[in-house]
């Protein structure tokens, strides 16, 4: 993979190559966004599906699906040699999480003072500019984070947290992430997430 391995624009590019993404364009955010992938992702090797021209939003507003629902998908963003099976996945990780573990005390934070990540700025706060769809249709509300790991350190103590949760868009200046133990859905099943 070319330039920086950390870049999704580079990762998109590579997997693309590979066969493993497509792009829809045209969904609505309101339900059918939702229904697609979930559709998509009871193939037993969906490609990733990267949703462009989402009804209501502008062209480059998009939204990434699936993106480690395949072994080739998964082995690539763990810089592993490709995969193409789930036993070649599980045998190229054999041993590589506790290797991945003695060796990051090794690698100290590097603060820059410029990088992508500032390539895009806001200085008003608006979260509903972006495609945040209402993937079930017994969701509370629209969810700009399915699935996301959510990283916390607690400010009195060394502890950082690691959690999986979904990330409520509740108004335009604010979101809240969820957990299975405090719903942000009013309904009373926790929905299932299509990532």
């Amino acid at each position: 993979m070319g330039g920086n391995p950390l870049d999704l624009r580079a990762w998109l590019t590579s997997i693309d190559k590979l066969g493993e993404l497509r792009t829809v364009e045209g969904a609505d955010w309101n339900l059918e966004l939702g229904a697609i992938s979930e559709l998509n992702v009871k193939k037993s090797l969906p490609p990733a599906l990267l949703f462009d021209r989402i009804k209501d939003y502008p062209k480059g507003f998009r939204v990434l699906t699936c993106s480690t629902s395949s072994p080739a998908r998964l082995s690539s963003i763990l810089r592993l040699p490709v995969q193409k099976t789930h036993q070649g996945l599980v045998e190229a990780l054999r041993g590589r999480p506790a290797q991945w573990q003695a060796a990051a005390p090794r690698f100290d934070p590097i603060e820059v003072s410029s990088g992508p990540v500032l390539e895009n700025t806001q200085k008003t706060v608006d979260v509903l500019a972006f495609p945040s769809p209402l993937w079930h249709e017994m969701d509370g509300g629209r969810y700009i984070g399915t699935g996301c790991s959510v990283v916390t350190r607690d400010l009195d103590s060394d502890w950082v947290n690691v959690g999986t949760y979904r990330v409520q868009v509740h108004d335009r200046n604010t979101s809240r992430y969820c957990t299975a133990t405090s719903h942000c859905s009013p309904s009373n099943r926790w929905p299932a997430v299509p990532v």
